[in-house]
């Protein structure tokens, strides 16, 4: 590490708009924060003028001003209080924005991104040397919001216990209460429930479609997490062997969660490419990573992993490039039929060879969207096309 300082929105908004003259990209950090307000002057003027006569310093702000890798995301979860954390690079070094005391931030600049990574990842993760997995490694977003609903109605039956004196027996909740608390906790903004910690944390998540089905409960039937029974009162959700572990560790040791986002500069514009959620417990460092074009169905790749194996996974991510769009539908465009692979010219609408009608090309931005003939850019990530 080369250099460590705290600064305050307020004076870090006068050393790089009034002081440096600096133009924020659309990827710093800075234009995210709330309270960087340029116009107001710095708490202590003086003092702050100093700082940029240490040459780390300078470099450190002009990173945060431009980067052009940016792995950031908000915390919460367990009894974390909300905040945020970035960690941006640029061919000068890297930088790790972390929240510090009074609203105020703490900078560190590193010449290494391996280094860098290695102070953020010990700052959201448990220091297992691996993870005990609790869902299979794939699995639909619906069904990890089962997972994690099923988890919150565990503790919150363990917790009711507890407050009206009974002993740590929960072993079901009734069926209509499941349901019911599912509709809540999908509204509700208290991320000390997981639930709504991966709804609220996780970035770009409200990209894709979320439509809850009976299969998707069943996954973690099969998984022995949920069973469905009946009781004198009707139908209950039992926990099943691997859903009371699951809901032990969560309930005696879940500690904080994150959302990442590895976005990167493409031009003048902002590129992400790749969305996650990480809940720490005892067990292991809980990490999903979504899968899927936007607005199609998600799926979750999920790893139950040690400190050092979420660097080892994380790593590579800080090395990644902006990516170009791609033309899907036809050929590029309309090169070959889709049904008899004949060649067919550009712009035809039908095949010369047997007839059948040619889709035309769609444009997607590499975020999936789909970019409007003429479209120079795309709508929504934003980048150059």
């Amino acid at each position: 590490m080369n250099c460590t300082f705290q600064i305050d929105p307020q004076d870090a908004a006068h050393l790089c708009r009034h002081v440096r003259g600096a133009h924020f990209t659309p990827l710093s950090p800075w234009l995210e924060l709330q309270g960087l307000n340029a116009e107001q002057p710095a708490g202590d003027p003086d003092s702050v003028h100093q700082m940029l006569e240490d040459p780390s310093v300078a470099k450190a702000l002009t990173i945060l001003e431009s980067p052009q890798i940016r792995l950031s995301g908000p915390l919460g979860g367990g009894m974390l209080e909300p905040s945020h954390l970035s960690l941006c690079c640029s061919s000068e070094g890297a930088v790790l924005l972390s929240p510090s005391y009074a609203g105020s931030f703490f900078v560190q600049l590193f010449d290494d991104r391996a280094e860098a990574l290695r102070w953020m990842v010990e700052m959201l993760t448990a220091d297992c040397s691996d993870g005990l997995p609790f869902l299979p490694e794939r699995l639909p977003l619906e069904s990890l919001v089962y997972a994690f609903h099923g988890l919150d109605c565990f503790r919150r039956v363990v917790y009711e216990g507890m407050l009206g004196g009974q002993p740590d027996t929960a072993t079901r909740i009734s069926l209509e209460r499941f349901q019911s608390t599912l509709a809540e906790a999908g509204r509700s903004a208290d991320v000390r429930w997981l639930m709504p910690a991966f709804l609220r944390l996780t970035p770009g998540l409200s990209d894709y479609p979320l439509d809850p089905q009976a299969h998707h409960l069943q996954l973690l039937v099969d998984r022995d997490m949920l069973w469905p029974a009946t009781s004198p009162a009707g139908p209950v959700v039992a926990f099943a062997p691997s859903g009371r572990l699951a809901g032990i560790d969560f309930l005696r040791t879940w500690t904080a969660a994150c959302g990442l986002e590895l976005a990167v500069a493409d031009g003048e514009a902002v590129q992400v490419l790749e969305k996650a959620f990480v809940a720490t417990t005892a067990t292991g460092n809980h990490f999903f990573r979504l899968q899927g074009e936007v607005g199609m169905p998600c799926e979750v790749d999920y790893r139950a992993l040690g400190r050092a194996e979420l660097h080892e996974l994380l790593l590579p991510w800080l090395d990644r490039q902006a990516e170009p769009s791609v033309l899907i539908g036809a050929s590029a465009p309309h090169s070959v039929c889709s049904q008899c692979n004949a060649s067919v010219a550009d712009g035809n609408k039908f095949c010369a060879n047997c007839g059948a009608p040619q889709k035309p090309a769609i444009l997607r931005c590499s975020c999936g969207a789909e970019i409007l003939p003429g479209g120079k850019f795309c709508g929504h990530c934003g980048r150059k096309t």
